[in-house]
């Protein structure tokens, strides 16, 4: 038996018996994406002194100034947004974008990102003196959440398990899961996983390439690029980054530990070499603990101390 599903289909009630694959469900704008409202920007409303053109066909730069570029439009306050940018024909310099109580700075190329506002401030650009590019701006409310591709309910007809994927190579699996992305490349697998940044409000909206694992995980800032986060309300630390679990007591790792570039490590923790940017290992100065277990090494006064079951011993540097 082949099925072939398109989005919008009504679903296939079925009573016990076995559904024979293969089968496909082929997503549309709706599940693809998250529902916009209109265009909140407009040709009338700015103040553009130092920078030439217009809203439709884009503001240019005049360099050598920080003339800020505005609207005169007040956001909704605790409203989500979706800030799309096109930059043409910049060869220096960088711009920030604010509107709502929410910024993203040094932006050099074309992108977006999707705040949720905290005030009504209304939208400025902002241009370092060198930048010499041309923007076209758009700003639209995100009404609603992309629609699932594919629901799965319990008996009762509660949701239990959504998919969900885009052409912006998201793939989530969960209730809500990427609910809210719009561009960035997203994997995310868990109940409202990678739905949202770390303040749990704003919707994650821009990231790039990061995974997502278990329930209510979070990025840790918009826009951010390769950040992997797993466990249960574990929140990212933003981009290049890796958080495994919050809350844990006790982590156990297989095998030899290879630490910052080591790939083949010779022992049970086997650290990259010290460099002129950062030491091999640092021990905080603290306070010494009150049940040390032998082999235990701390730093506290100035000094080290190692604990050989009976006494910490001072270790003494000639």
């Amino acid at each position: 038996m082949s099925i072939q599903i398109t989005g919008g289909a009504a679903g296939m009630p079925l009573s016990g018996g076995t559904l024979t694959g293969p089968f496909g469900a082929t997503g549309t704008a709706a599940t693809d994406l998250p529902t916009y409202g209109a265009e909140f920007l407009g040709a009338s409303g700015w103040t553009s002194a130092d920078w030439t053109g217009d809203w439709a066909t884009g503001w240019a730069h005049t360099t050598g100034n920080t003339s800020v570029l505005s609207h005169a439009m007040a956001a909704v306050s605790a409203t989500k947004y979706q800030i799309a940018y096109t930059v043409t024909g910049r060869t220096a310099g960088s711009f920030t974008v604010a509107f709502g109580g929410q910024s993203l700075t040094s932006i050099t190329a074309t992108g977006a990102f999707g705040p949720k506002t905290t005030s009504t401030a209304a939208l400025t650009i902002t241009p370092t003196t060198d930048f010499n590019g041309t923007v076209v701006i758009s700003i639209r409310a995100i009404t609603a959440g992309s629609t699932a591709l594919w629901t799965l309910r319990d008996s009762v007809g509660t949701i239990r398990n959504e998919l969900r994927v885009g052409m912006s190579n998201l793939t989530a699996v969960g209730y809500a899961a990427g609910q809210y992305n719009t561009t960035g490349t997203l994997t995310a697998v868990g109940f409202q996983a990678g739905r949202y940044l770390a303040d749990g409000a704003t919707g994650n909206a821009t990231s790039s390439g990061n995974l997502y694992l278990g329930a209510y995980t979070r990025s840790g800032a918009a826009s951010s690029a390769n950040e992997i986060v797993i466990g249960d309300n574990a929140i990212g630390l933003g981009s290049g980054t890796c958080i495994i679990g919050t809350g844990l007591t006790l982590t156990a790792l297989s095998g030899r530990v290879g630490v910052d570039g080591v790939t083949a490590p010779t022992a049970a923790l086997h650290v990259s070499a010290s460099s002129t940017a950062r030491a091999s290992l640092r021990i905080p100065d603290g306070t010494a603990p009150t049940a040390p277990n032998t082999g235990d090494v701390w730093a506290a006064g100035g000094k080290m101390y190692y604990f050989n079951g009976t006494i910490a011993k001072e270790i003494a540097f000639v």
